[in-house]
């Protein structure tokens, strides 16, 4: 097992502090919050300890607050229904007193088709299971990718990841595409820069874009619904004025281990 691998499955390794009380810490690395796929993982880790032959079949989650990785995060599981086909947890997860995040998910018996493997998946540099893997092994419908102008510096998925999803007939979800706000401002870099260059990538038609504010949310339908694809010329660009800051910009892929 390669010490990405072993560093991922302790992290997603709760600590049980009472009946449906759970305990989840953070990486130890210089971040200003904590990724949101690790709180939605640690929660959907506690719903799942409580739950005992059952695979998970749907979940929805709301981020409500940032959270705080210097401190740990308390996973509290409401045991909503245990019925004869479907199991029901809704899941708070706590920092400071206050909910940051809530995840309820259904759990059923996993059907025979549903078994597939996964103890030869390779895990690359950012510490997840290979994405370019995975979209090589399994036909999904679509794939939810981090994409935003500096990803071509670094690890890049829109060169390894998005031509085999453009081979294997995969819708793209984007993500990370203003980089938490950090990308905004760079060299000029406005919103629209940011969402029409990951808008006018293959096979990207869908992107996931964190909102705190009403007015946010209308700014970003407004430049959306405007969005004309970009010309070449204009994605180097943008990529060049990401260059100087690129690690920064692609702060959710870790260091490459020794």
């Amino acid at each position: 097992m390669s010490r990405a691998l072993e560093q991922l499955i302790d992290i997603l390794d709760l600590e049980q502090l009472e009946v449906n009380l759970f305990r989840g810490r953070s990486p130890d690395e210089r971040r200003q919050r904590i990724f949101g796929g690790q709180v939605a993982g640690q929660a959907l880790v506690a719903a799942g300890r409580t739950v005992e032959t059952r695979v998970v079949h749907s979940l929805h989650a709301y981020f409500l607050r940032p959270g705080d990785p210097k401190v740990p995060i308390v996973y509290q599981v409401d045991r909503i229904r245990d019925g004869k086909s479907f199991t029901t947890r809704r899941v708070v997860a706590i920092q400071h007193g206050e909910a940051i995040f809530i995840l309820s998910a259904s759990f059923q018996d996993a059907p025979e088709t549903a078994s597939r493997p996964f103890d030869d998946f390779d895990v690359n540099a950012v510490g997840t299971i290979n994405l370019l893997e995975a979209t090589r092994r399994f036909a999904f419908d679509t794939v939810l990718v981090a994409l935003n102008a500096a990803d071509v510096h670094r690890l890049s998925f829109i060169r390894e990841v998005l031509p085999e999803a453009v081979r294997r007939g995969m819708g793209v979800i984007g993500m990370k595409v203003y980089s938490q706000g950090q990308l905004i401002g760079q060299g000029g870099i406005t919103k629209a820069d940011a969402m029409g260059y990951v808008l006018s990538l293959p096979a990207v038609s869908t992107i996931v874009i964190g909102c705190r504010t009403p007015a946010e949310v209308e700014e970003n339908v407004r430049i959306a619904r405007q969005f004309k694809p970009f010309a070449d010329e204009h994605m180097q660009t943008l990529e060049e004025r990401t260059r100087s800051d690129a690690e920064r910009f692609t702060y959710y892929k870790m260091p490459r281990l020794p």
